[in-house]
């Protein structure tokens, strides 16, 4: 099984954008596609935003998958817009695109990799993130907004053969999240 990584850019964005509408259709990803290409000025909480597209054999896409960091931890990658398109699920691509995303994350000199996302709503994804070495915290940060179906977690694993060391509840600015992304108040 081949699969291709392309860096999301102009002559992409289209399929860039239609697969992360596929896979994620409540949430409203585009101003953080035409972030990553340069189209719109990174908001002032990131360093950093690069999103790939993962393609089966070069030409059929199968998935998308970004890393982005904060200003303030710019030592730490986070897992960004990481999906597989519903009908190739189950043939081993999220471990490509996960085995991708750590090389891509480790080459750009980050100590880890974090994703936060919903124990109840994405509980397949959690457990298959804990199976390959992610340690999991709950995030209770009252200062920033939750899941309201299960408990928002953060998921880690050290790069370079560090050991991760624990969020202890940092802000990760889900409310910004809630207000760009998913178009709800604040």
């Amino acid at each position: 099984m081949e699969i291709i990584f392309k860096k999301v850019c102009n002559k992409n964005v289209k399929t860039a954008l239609q697969v992360q509408h596929s896979i994620f259709p409540d949430e409203h990803g585009d101003k953080e596609i035409f972030q990553a290409i340069g189209k719109e000025k990174l908001d002032t909480l990131f360093l950093s935003r690069d999103l790939w597209l993962a393609y089966f054999e070069s030409f059929e896409p199968v998935g998308i998958l970004g890393i982005y960091s904060y200003k303030e931890y710019p030592e730490t990658a986070w897992l960004d817009w990481f999906g597989i398109l519903p009908n190739h699920r189950h043939k081993g691509y999220g471990s490509k695109l996960l085995e991708f995303a750590i090389i891509q994350a480790t080459q750009l000199g980050f100590e880890s990799l974090r994703l936060w996302t919903d124990d109840k709503g994405n509980a397949g994804a959690v457990a298959f993130y804990q199976k390959v070495g992610f340690d999991l915290e709950i995030y209770s940060n009252l200062n920033d907004e939750h899941f309201q179906e299960g408990n928002t977690v953060i998921l880690s694993v050290g790069l370079n053969g560090k050991r991760v060391k624990k969020w202890k509840n940092k802000n990760i600015y889900l409310k910004q999240f809630y207000h760009d992304v998913l178009g709800k108040k604040q």
